[in-house]
């Protein structure tokens, strides 16, 4: 029976020694900095939100197509493929850390036959066969890998929240996209029955030329404010085309994907209003009009912090930040690698499997830099300055958050006020042209009278409608300021599609 032989054997005070750099590489941890907290509540606050009308906030718009793009973006979006890549190999890269704290073995096994010189030797064949383990460990005494298991840990979940800010952020896009072809196609909706008003206005003053009731300055006066308002169509074609192009690209399509879905429920011809030259009432854009849904809570700023991904994932890299400083500094001190082996080795293959063919080796090799130029110095620098950017970045998305709120809070405060005057403004001005309409038939207005009602109306109700895609458009930006579209914890793949 073969004597019984310790891995190592240490004298005492080595022991002791190692022990000492084992609990002492615990407190090797650096703590990231916190930034000042948030304020109680926002300038413009509001009650707390509900978590639901927040993560899915694009269904209080009651629109049907809307639902149907936002379904579409959020399940074939090229920048949330890549966000998903990104986070499938942060996850990768932090199984391959964590590999780095155990033992690595190999397995190896071969089989010669070698003839030996004559000249030289015996002239002999030999055979040799051999299979075995090998095992390199790395005695962790300083913590540099699980400072490294830390920031991978720390970049899986920036990762994580990556994903959730392009989710949230591709969300709002679309439904600003989808606003924005629907104000401009509701624009040029209206141009269009405005269109039909003024060429039935210039009809009339032809006729009253043509009588000899008014001059021909009326009839050119009427050409003018026709051939201005239709130099605006152009404009607003493209305005809408544009809007659609973004949208089908958000949705991983090529241009004019959506064209039909816009254009689908479009009022067919002219207003009934416009049989004569009376301008149509507001109504009849009613297909085209986004229906506001009431305001969502703004709740309180750190209930926002936490929803908002952006801030989460800052949050998340200054995380990592200050673990691969621990990384840099655990480099600076030596580093205790372990490596063993166990085989077989024998002449012949029924050898191999015999006891006295049984090979094995132990080492033990410290290896501690005494000098490089400064290089682990410089580089520890370099970490604590990373570091610093990397709390300046937090404090930053942390102030960017807040900031974003209170803008859109402000505006939207404002919106429904001007709203309202602008459909007054816009009612008023269609009143006075049909006021003014009746008293340049019946002779008792001339023609620059009409004309300047007829100037009022088109700019007031084009106003409305624009006004009518901003507050839908300033309730999307709150929408996203206050991190909705997520259900404000990491988001799985099945949750993004």
């Amino acid at each position: 029976m073969e004597p019984t032989i310790p891995l190592f054997r240490f004298p005492t005070r080595t022991a002791a020694l190692l022990a000492a750099c084992v609990c002492a590489a615990c407190a090797i941890v650096t703590v990231p900095p916190q930034a000042p907290p948030p304020p109680a509540a926002f300038r413009q606050a509001a009650p707390e939100a509900d978590e639901a009308e927040l993560t899915q906030w694009w269904r209080h718009f009651a629109d049907p197509v809307l639902e149907e793009i936002v379904a579409k973006v959020r399940r074939d979006n090229l920048d949330l493929e890549a966000a998903l890549a990104r986070l499938a190999q942060a996850r990768a890269q932090r199984r391959a850390t964590a590999a780095d704290l155990g033992p690595t073995i190999t397995g190896s096994g071969s089989a010669a036959r070698n003839r030996t010189s004559a000249e030289t030797g015996m002239g002999t064949i030999e055979n040799q066969f051999q299979v075995g383990f090998d095992a390199q460990w790395e005695l962790d005494v300083f913590g540099g890998r699980r400072a490294a298991l830390r920031a991978a840990e720390a970049q899986q979940t920036a990762a994580t929240y990556d994903l959730a800010d392009v989710l949230v952020s591709t969300t709002a896009e679309a439904a600003q996209s989808w606003f924005d072809a629907r104000t401009a196609q509701a624009r040029l909706t209206l141009l269009d029955a405005q269109l039909v008003v003024l060429e039935r206005s210039l009809a009339l003053a032809q006729a009253k030329a043509a009588a000899g009731l008014v001059s021909e300055l009326d009839v050119r006066q009427a050409q003018t404010l026709l051939a201005q308002t239709r130099a605006q169509r152009a404009a607003l074609a493209q305005g809408r085309e544009s809007a659609l192009n973004a949208l089908a690209l958000l949705a991983g399509e090529a241009p004019g994907y959506w064209h039909e879905r816009l254009t689908r429920d479009q009022p067919p011809g002219p207003p009934p209003a416009a049989a004569g030259a009376e301008p149509p009432e507001l109504a009849y854009l009613a297909p085209w009009v986004t229906r506001l849904p009431p305001l969502p809570a703004a709740g309180i700023p750190a209930d926002v912090l936490r929803r908002r991904p952006d801030v989460r994932r800052s949050e998340a890299q200054l995380a990592a930040a200050a673990a691969q400083r621990d990384v840099a500094d655990a480099a600076r001190y030596p580093s205790f690698p372990l490596s063993g082996s166990l085989g077989l080795t024998a002449l012949t293959a029924g050898d191999l499997w015999q006891a006295s063919a049984r090979t094995w080796s132990l080492a033990f090799a410290p290896l501690a830099t005494l000098f490089d130029g400064g290089k682990l110095s410089a580089q520890l620098e370099a970490s604590e300055a990373q570091l610093m950017q990397s709390f300046a970045d937090y404090r930053k998305s942390v102030l960017s958050a807040l900031s974003e709120v209170e803008n859109a809070l402000l505006t939207l405060q404002e919106d429904d006020r001007r709203l309202d005057d602008l459909r007054q403004a816009a009612d008023s001005a269609r009143a006075s042209v049909e006021l003014a309409l009746a008293q340049y038939r019946s002779g008792l207005t001339d023609y620059t009278v009409l004309i300047d009602t007829q100037r009022t109306w088109l700019s007031a109700t084009d106003a409305f409608v624009a006004q009518q895609g901003q507050n839908a458009g300033d309730r999307v930006r709150l929408y996203k300021a206050l991190g909705g579209g997520w259900p404000g914890e990491a988001p799985q793949e099945e949750t993004v599609r």
